[in-house]
């Protein structure tokens, strides 16, 4: 394994590149140890995956704005339960010595 790494760098560098050797990454390198940091790579990928998705979603002007509205929408159902909720917590908190 040693011995085929030697050889594969030593044709590198017979072509007139320079091998450069790092340790930043070492651990986390693909199967042939060729030095690609995995790490790295998924990073780029999920990166352009997610701009990949923000190019698809809201691409015209109308979906935008429903996309807000029903955001808003929805914030204020939220709204709308949680002062419920906070209303019946209130209301149960209240003490009444006459109430039986």
């Amino acid at each position: 394994e040693e011995e085929e790494r030697r050889a594969r760098e030593a044709a590198a560098a017979g072509d007139g590149w320079t091998v450069v050797r790092t340790r930043k990454g070492a651990r986390h390198k693909n199967q042939d140890g060729s030095g690609v940091n995995l790490q790295a790579v998924s990073k780029v990928r999920a990166e352009s995956n997610r701009k990949e998705a923000s190019l698809h979603q809201g691409f015209y002007h109308f979906q935008r704005r429903e996309q807000r509205r029903n955001e808003i929408l929805e914030l204020q159902s939220k709204f709308k339960e949680d002062k419920k909720r906070i209303a019946e917590l209130r209301s149960k908190r209240k003490f009444n010595p006459y109430q039986i």
